[in-house]
């Protein structure tokens, strides 16, 4: 998706296996992970979202963006528009080659 002019992939888990038990099932939290896309081209970078520095900045100013933790892991819950602004400033703030909303770059490419 595009957001501002940049580009992000959101990821979401499909259904675990139909041979897992419904009990299995509902230990797991369905939600989308962000990823940044820094570059397409013969390589593909990415970032994917940095959940210790999400939840850092969540302590520090809660009311940045609606989010919850689970399992001491910050979930995001704010509607779809504001989660778009969110990210996009969190691209304007992200250090060049250094951890900060988004990890760092990773470089993958096709293999033949």
């Amino acid at each position: 998706m595009e957001i501002d002019g940049h580009l992000f992939l959101d990821l979401f888990p499909h259904d675990l296996s139909s041979e897992e038990s419904g009990f299995w099932k509902f230990h797991y939290l369905k939600s989308l992970t962000f990823l940044h896309v820094q570059e397409i081209g013969p390589r593909l970078k990415i970032r994917i979202m940095n959940p210790t520095w999400i939840k850092n900045l969540l302590q520090n100013d809660p009311g940045t963006i609606q989010a919850t933790l689970v399992d001491d892991r910050p979930i995001l819950t704010a509607p779809t528009g504001d989660l778009q602004k969110f990210l996009a400033t969190l691209v304007e703030i992200q250090p060049a080659d250094d951890d900060g909303p988004f990890g760092k770059p990773t470089d993958l490419g096709r293999k033949d």
